[in-house]
């Protein structure tokens, strides 16, 4: 067998954890692991930390951290420079990208006395825009997966090597790494490895493989490095740090490299970049707009030593794991990603507004979305919501600041958003709970036609009015009503009141059901810690059963786990349907809870040009003893 010459790039992937623990006993493992690995063989390595990585194991494992510093003097071991927070530069301002590079890079200067050369994000994504940013840091080089260099070049035959691309005059090496064989050196049986050492190339050029050191547990990590050492003892093989590959071979040549999907984003083969994240899951694309919204906010308002504490508070919130289509503890498929991701946004948003001194109600009209349309913005010193007046004036979001919660953060299968206060008209033909189900689910009467809208201030209140004609139809009869929404809240309490005024523009008499629905993202429903009550008696909720309740004058829910309490006081009496939003999960089966729906409903019958009032009072607290 000829001598095959590698390169390994070995990183590891901050833990996701919604309370903030450090895995302190699994970077102990890996540091250790680590060690006995590089004493065990001549390997050279390259290496790439999250800064939160780097900091426990300077916190927790200073003998591996000497060792490693004298490892990098040898030139055994590379050390790779990326995000502080190993983040997908294509999401973010060039302002946060810069910090995010700048961060990393100094905690490596600091702590091991070297500058790296390479830069490498953990998702494998690429786009032509980050030639300038990463060549301003004096990296040399990236790392991209070789099928997409073989896409842009049009080729057919295995890719190897590194080209070179340029943007705005300036030029990074782009060095590919192979996926194949990346994926070989994780697989248990031998002859998969063995095959794709077969189809490696018969020349001195050198193959580099990028590989993730799992730190779910210690035996993992250990397991790991077993699996690495074996499989390497099978080849006739010369290690090289990946710096080493531009210094020792020449180039491909050029390639114009627009965008590189990378890896593990939970996107099907067939989409081209990561961006299409923001277009296929909309749960990523509201988080990834509220944070570019608070961080206008305080690049609006504050300067200086402020908006350097806020803008290094918003650099956790870019962690892949926030930008994943992915279950577990690995992206926004999981209910308790999207609590964390907006909970330490509206903490950032909190400090904003301390620093800011805001005090009362702020009301604001702008392309939140970045939609190309506008949406109100309402904030007052305890909730924030935001208005979608063009879709009918639906809530996009409701966050209750004290208890750090965006309450309708469910995720739905069929792709769409979640949402508060989507109005529904519902023919009075059905009659049963699946059907009521079905009718507010598949949404063929929910009123989403644009809203033209009001603003009227009061000193301690403001009142937004929302007036349109909606639409509708079923097979008999088409319906054209006027509606008014009209939301009213106060300038420093988590209260508002929500009234509508239909008004039937037809010459035909109407009979049926007019509603509003919510999608709170709930945990799945435990009794210990969860309460909901209809007119102050406690209703037991089936993890997959819809319930119907008639005549309810008030409606409480609480979480007691996540701190907020919410309340619903009608002005007349109102059925209300009660289900749980099930979705897929890791294992397919059993289905996960990714949230409850809440479907308020009235009867309504006018006559040709006749109006109806009806209405609720709304309000959050964290404990319901405040109610």
């Amino acid at each position: 067998m000829y001598k095959i010459k590698l390169s390994i790039l070995l990183f590891v992937k901050d833990v996701f954890s919604p309370l903030n623990v450090i895995p302190v006993e699994e970077i102990k493992a890996f540091a250790i692991e680590l060690k006995r690995f590089l004493d065990r063989t001549p390997i050279r390595l390259s290496l790439y930390l999250p800064g939160s990585i780097l900091e426990a194991m300077v916190k927790y494992c200073p003998q591996e951290i000497a060792w490693i510093k004298a490892r990098l003097q040898e030139g055994r071991l590379e050390l790779v420079g990326g995000g502080y927070y190993d983040s997908m530069s294509p999401f973010f301002p060039s302002r946060l990208q810069s910090l995010q590079l700048k961060t990393h890079r100094q905690y490596i200067t600091k702590i091991f006395q070297v500058e790296p050369s390479g830069y490498f994000n953990s998702s494998m994504v690429w786009e032509i825009g980050m030639t300038e940013l990463l060549a301003h840091f004096d990296f040399k080089y990236t790392l991209v997966n070789d099928d997409s260099l073989q896409f842009a070049l049009g080729r057919t035959t295995p890719v190897s090597g590194w080209f070179t691309t340029e943007d705005k005059g300036t030029m990074i090496r782009l060095i590919s790494v192979s996926t194949g064989l990346s994926k070989a050196f994780t697989e248990e049986e031998p002859s998969i490895f063995e095959e794709e050492i077969q189809k490696l190339p018969k020349n001195d050029k050198c193959v580099v493989v990028s590989l993730e050191v799992p730190l779910d547990n210690a035996l993992t990590i250990t397991s790991f490095f077993t699996s690495l050492e074996q499989k390497l003892s099978l080849l006739d093989h010369q290690t090289w740090t990946v710096a080493h590959v531009i210094e020792q071979q020449m180039t491909e040549g050029k390639v114009n490299l627009v965008s590189a999907l990378g890896s593990n984003l939970g996107l099907p083969a067939g989409a081209h970049s990561c961006r299409e994240l923001l277009i296929r899951r909309p749960e990523i694309n509201f988080l990834h707009k509220s944070f570019l919204a608070v961080h206008r906010y305080a690049l609006e308002k504050l300067s200086g030593n402020d908006l350097e504490k806020i803008e290094e508070m918003l650099l956790p919130l870019m962690a892949p794991f926030f930008y994943r289509d992915l279950y577990g503890g690995k992206g926004m498929k999981n209910p308790g990603v999207r609590w964390k991701a907006h909970k330490d946004l509206i903490g950032v948003f909190l400090a904003v507004e301390e620093l800011e001194s805001f005090d009362g109600l702020r009301i604001e009209v702008s392309d939140y979305l970045l939609d190309g349309q506008k949406q109100v913005w309402v904030n007052n010193s305890e909730i924030s919501m935001l208005i979608d007046h063009m879709r009918g004036a639906y809530l996009r979001s409701l966050n209750y600041k004290p208890s750090g919660v965006n309450l309708f953060n469910a995720m739905r299968d069929d792709g769409d958003i979640s949402l508060g206060f989507l109005d529904h008209f519902v023919p009075n033909k059905i009659n049963s709970v699946s059907g009521f189900q079905s009718a507010v689910e598949d949404r063929s009467g929910a009123l989403t036609y644009p809203c033209d809208y009001e603003l009227k201030r009061e000193p301690e209140a403001v009142h937004l009015l929302f007036h349109s004609e909606q639409v509708f139809s079923s097979p008999e009869t088409k319906h054209i009503f006027h509606v008014d929404k009209h939301f009213s809240l106060l300038s420093k309490h988590a209260a508002f009141d929500l009234d509508y005024r239909l008004t039937n523009s037809t010459y035909l008499d109407f009979k049926g059901y007019f509603g509003t629905e919510l999608e709170l993202g709930m945990r799945g429903f435990d009794s210990k810690t969860q309460l909901m009550k209809i007119n102050g008696t406690k209703i037991s909720l089936m993890q997959d059963v819809p319930i119907l309740y008639p005549n309810a004058e008030t409606f409480e829910l609480q979480d007691r786990l996540l701190a907020w309490f919410i309340r619903f006081n009608f002005s007349q009496a109102t059925r209300i349907l009660v289900s749980p939003i099930m979705g897929m999960n890791q294992f397919a089966s059993p289905l996960a809870v990714q949230g409850l729906r809440i479907f308020f409903f009235w009867d309504v019958e006018l006559s040709a040009l006749e109006s109806s009032s009806l209405g609720m009072k709304i309000k959050l607290s964290k404990r319901r003893v405040l109610l």
